[in-house]
C-alpha cells in the first residue's frame, strides 16, 4: 500500500469518525452520502460530502434530548445530596450546570429547526465553488489538516481533562453531572471553526489561482480563451463562498453566542475560584490546575476562532489588490482587461462580515471585548470577596 491509499484511507477514516461523532452529540442531524466517501476514484481532498436532510437524525436528537434530560434529573437528586453543605455549589455550580445542559438542548434544536440552510450550504454553495475551481486549469487541489488538527486535539484534550478528574473524584454521577455540559457546550464552537476554516480554504484556492494568471506558473498562459474562461469561474465561485459565509454566520449565530456567554461566564468563575484559593491557601491544588486547564482551553479556541475570522477577512480584502495587479498584467487585452474591471466593480458589495446575531464581531476586537470584559468582573467579585472578608 503506497502513501497515497493510505493517506485516502485516513482521510475516509476522519471523516466517518467526525460525522459520527456529531452525530451522536446531535449537531449533525443529517445525513451523509456514505458512497462519496467509499468510492476509491473520487478526489475528496475538499472535504465536503453531499447531504440530506434525515428524519431519521430529527428522531435521534429528539431521543438524545429526552434521555439527557431525565438522566440529568436523577444525577441532580444525587448531587444535591452529596453538597447539602457546600453553599458555593449550591448558590453558583447547580444552577449554572443546568443553564450549561438547557443551552445545550436549545443548541440541539436550533441544529434540528435550521439544519436545510446547513444543508443548502454543503449541496449548493461549497459544491458549486469547489466545481467552479475545479474547472480552473491553474487551480491546484491542496488538503487541509487544520480541521481534523483541531477536532482531534479538542477531543483529546477533553477526554484527557474527564479522565484526570474521574481518577481524582472516585465518583463517575458527580464527574458526569459538572462536566456532561461542559463537554458538549464547546462542540458547536469548533464546529463553526470547523467551517470557517473550510470557507478560508476555498478563499485561498480562489485567490492562489488568480495569482498565476499571466505568470509563467500559468497553465494557460497563451491561451487567451481559457484565461476569459478561468476569470469567469473564478468570479461565480467567488459569489458563491460569499454568500456561504452569509449562511454561516445566520446558522451559527445564536448557538455561538449561547457558547460564549457561557464559556465567559465559566471563565470568571474559575479565575474568580482560582485567585479565592491562591490568596487563602498558598497551594497549588488538582482542582485548581482543572480550573486553570478550562480558562486555558477556553481561551486558546477563542484565538483560534477569531485567527480564523481575520484571515478569511484578510484573503477577502487580498481579491481586490490581486485583480488590481491582474489589471495591470493585462492591460493590452481589452476583452480581458474589461472581465477584470467588472470583477473589481462588484468587489465592493462582496465583503464578508463574522458577526453572533450582529451583535459581537469575532474579528480581533472580539479578543479585547471579551477579555477586558472578564477582567472587569473578576476585579469586581475579587474586591466584594475581600469586603466581605474584612467585614
Amino acid at each position: 500500500m503506497n502513501y497515497q491509499k493510505i493517506k485516502s484511507v485516513c482521510y475516509r477514516l476522519s471523516v466517518v469518525s467526525q460525522y459520527f461523532f456529531f452525530k451522536l452529540i446531535g449537531l449533525s442531524p443529517w445525513s451523509i452520502d456514505a458512497s462519496e466517501i467509499i468510492c476509491r476514484n473520487r478526489r475528496i481532498e475538499s472535504h465536503n460530502f453531499k447531504c440530506s436532510f434525515s428524519y431519521v437524525g430529527i428522531c435521534y436528537n429528539l431521543l438524545f434530548i429526552t434521555v439527557t434530560l431525565i438522566v440529568y434529573n436523577i444525577l441532580y437528586i444525587f448531587y444535591s445530596s452529596l453538597i447539602s453543605g457546600l453553599e458555593h455549589a449550591r448558590t453558583f455550580e447547580v444552577p449554572f450546570s443546568f443553564l450549561s445542559m438547557l443551552c445545550v438542548i436549545s443548541i440541539i434544536v436550533i441544529y434540528m429547526i435550521r439544519q436545510k440552510l446547513l444543508i443548502n450550504l454543503i449541496n449548493n454553495r461549497l459544491q458549486m465553488v469547489d466545481k467552479n475551481l475545479s474547472s480552473c486549469a491553474d487551480y491546484d487541489i491542496k488538503y487541509d489538516y487544520t480541521n481534523d488538527l483541531i477536532f482531534y486535539t479538542n477531543l483529546f484534550f477533553i477526554s484527557s481533562i474527564l479522565l484526570a478528574l474521574q481518577l481524582y473524584r472516585k465518583s463517575v454521577p458527580i464527574i458526569i453531572f459538572m462536566n456532561l455540559p461542559n463537554f458538549l457546550i464547546i462542540w458547536p464552537l469548533i464546529h463553526y471553526l470547523m467551517f470557517i476554516n473550510m470557507i478560508k480554504l476555498r478563499f485561498e484556492g480562489i485567490n492562489s489561482t488568480l495569482l498565476k494568471l499571466g505568470t509563467y506558473e500559468s497553465k494557460i498562459l497563451r491561451s487567451r480563451e481559457l484565461v476569459l474562461n478561468d476569470i469567469s469561474s473564478l468570479k461565480r465561485a467567488y459569489v458563491e463562498i460569499c454568500k456561504g459565509c452569509d449562511d454561516i454566520v445566520s446558522f451559527f449565530g445564536i448557538p455561538v453566542f449561547i457558547v460564549i456567554f457561557i464559556q465567559s461566564v465559566r471563565s470568571v468563575r474559575n479565575l474568580y475560584f482560582i485567585t479565592i484559593e491562591l490568596i487563602t491557601s498558598l497551594k497549588i491544588k488538582f482542582i485548581i490546575c482543572f480550573a486553570i486547564s478550562g480558562v486555558l482551553h477556553t481561551t486558546i479556541l477563542f484565538i483560534l476562532l477569531t485567527t480564523a475570522v481575520t484571515k478569511v477577512i484578510k484573503q477577502n480584502k487580498e481579491t481586490l489588490r490581486i485583480i488590481n495587479l491582474l489589471r495591470d498584467r493585462f492591460y493590452m487585452d481589452e476583452e480581458i482587461f474589461e472581465n477584470l474591471l467588472k470583477f473589481s466593480s462588484h468587489l465592493t458589495y462582496l465583503t464578508v462580515e463574522f458577526t453572533c446575531c450582529d451583535i459581537i464581531p469575532l474579528d480581533r476586537t472580539f479578543l479585547a471585548m471579551i477579555y477586558g470584559t472578564t477582567a472587569t468582573y473578576l476585579v469586581i467579585a475579587v474586591q466584594f470577596y475581600i469586603n466581605a472578608v474584612t467585614h
